[in-house]
């Protein structure tokens, strides 16, 4: 028998046998095969020269029912000597130890909240804003750096794209007098960019310790720096290349590389500093030879590893409007979450008006004069959040007594909602704006949502960052 009959057995199609095979058939020895054992110890190493009762002791207590003791004390042994070596902040002893040190800003929407799976909009991170072109990326980055901004906090604007409108950002800010709310930049070079985010970040982190003579505040400001767009200044390289040769190349590796050796650098600058980083990026879908369609970012793929969430930004292309105020609205999706689940959606809009609003003129006397207004309607999208709720959520909202009454949800500007957990009798209605308020002004109806709807509730940047960090490591030492 060949070795393809040995290896196929019964199963391959015997052949005719011969005669002479017929009368001295071939025999063969079966082959005694061993049990298998439900336990795998490895075999002791001859070299220790274990006497067999300590064999007996050591498989008594690696075996089935003691190992995962034995491996507790054993891991617990590696992590104490390590943990000396190269101290608690760098060695974590428990769960609670390393989720503690999730510290953020409060978020203005329980949407948002959800969004993210946590209560915080995350320090010490790197946050990735992608969409298609006219989606609300840089809106958004806006409205985040407002966020900081009203905490007392510091933002640092690097356009790439030469086309920031600081009108724009300063009424989503909600800041339209001096000084101005942000850091304005312009950088016409990839490696420009990188300059300048490496100098703000150094720059301000000197700035919060400050000197004997004048000592700063400490990690205890909030700081963003965000830079709009990541892939929209090409290297200085490649342009010098395209001015002489009068066109352009493929230069898309030479970008990534560019970014991928610079992150990894740049990113033990915000790490354990209330630092976060925030970079609008473009999004772009691929098609294949098979008819697939695929969407990625651009810049290469070193953001898309180091980055803490992607916030994808997809803007409806409808607009509504009243006698007051017109809008669109928005989708955002968390498309990556490293403190939490992922692709979590929610539905918000950006509002627009103008309004009368009481200004300084030049003689320092005060004025009314019309100003367009603009800001992200949060207290909508939470009730839109709990409108939207389904499945495991919807059921969870339920029962814990959150259950809402819908009137014209689908209209654009007349939905109406009853929420008897807000202390609305049956015949009460709101408009959704004014009964999302109600929640955000209400701690306890806001901490039963955050609990059906897996919501983390983490430490706020209440002292100095590192204050916060040496206090979690106290904790569980």
């Amino acid at each position: 028998m060949d070795e393809l009959e040995q290896l196929m057995g019964d199963d391959m199609p015997k052949k005719k046998a011969s005669k002479q095979a017929e009368k001295k058939p071939a025999t063969k020895k079966p082959v005694k095969k061993k049990p298998t054992s439900l336990i795998t110890i490895p075999a002791f190493d001859e070299t220790r020269k274990l006497s067999k009762a300590k064999q007996l002791s050591l498989r008594k207590e690696w075996g089935l029912q003691n190992g995962g003791a034995a491996r507790d004390g054993l891991m617990g042994g590696v992590l104490a000597a390590a943990r000396d070596k190269f101290g608690a902040s760098k060695v974590f002893a428990t769960k609670a130890e390393v989720e503690r040190l999730c510290i953020g800003i409060p978020m203005p929407s329980l949407a948002m909240e959800y969004l993210l799976a946590n209560n915080v909009f995350p320090l010490s991170a790197l946050v990735m804003l992608a969409g298609t072109y006219g989606a609300g990326k840089s809106t958004l980055s806006y409205e985040i750096m407002r966020w900081f901004y009203e905490l007392s906090g510091i933002n640092v604007h690097i356009d790439t794209e030469n086309k920031f409108d600081a009108d724009w950002c300063c009424q989503i800010m909600r800041k339209q007098d001096l000084p101005l709310p942000f850091i304005p930049n312009r950088a016409t070079s990839l490696e420009e960019m990188q300059d300048l985010l490496t100098h703000y970040l150094k720059a301000v982190k000197d700035k919060l310790k400050g000197t004997a003579a004048e000592p700063g505040p400490g990690n205890t400001i909030p700081c963003a720096f965000v830079v709009d767009s990541l892939a929209a200044a090409a290297s200085a390289t490649i342009q010098d290349k395209i001015f002489k040769e009068g066109h352009a190349t493929r230069a898309h590796p030479v970008n990534a590389l560019l970014n991928t050796h610079y992150l990894q650098a740049v990113k033990k600058l915000i790490t354990g500093l209330p630092f976060t980083l925030v970079v609008v990026n473009h999004k772009k879908k691929k098609t294949d030879q098979n008819g697939i369609t695929t969407e990625h970012t651009l810049g290469g793929e070193a953001y898309n590893f180091h980055e803490s969430f992607q916030i994808d930004v997809e803007g409806m292309k409808s607009q509504f409007k009243n006698s007051q105020f017109a809008g669109r609205y928005i989708r955002l999706k968390c498309s990556k979450n490293s403190f939490g689940p992922a692709h979590r959606r929610i539905m918000t809009r950006l509002i627009w008006y103008k309004a009368e609003v009481e200004v300084e003129n030049e003689q320092g006397e005060l004025e009314y004069k019309e100003q367009d207004q603009a800001f992200w309607d949060w207290d909508w999208a939470t009730i839109r959040l709990l409108h939207d709720a389904v499945g495991d959520d919807a059921a969870r909202l339920k029962n814990m007594g959150l259950s809402c009454t819908w009137k014209s949800p689908k209209a654009d500007v007349e939905c109406l909602v009853n929420m008897p957990a807000l202390g609305m009798a049956k015949s009460d209605w709101l408009p959704w704006q004014e009964a999302g308020k109600m929640i955000s002004e209400n701690p306890e109806v806001t901490d039963r949502i955050r609990q059906a709807m897996g919501i983390k509730c983490r430490r706020q940047l209440d002292k100095a960052y590192d204050d916060i960090e040496q206090e979690y490591r106290e904790d569980v030492s």
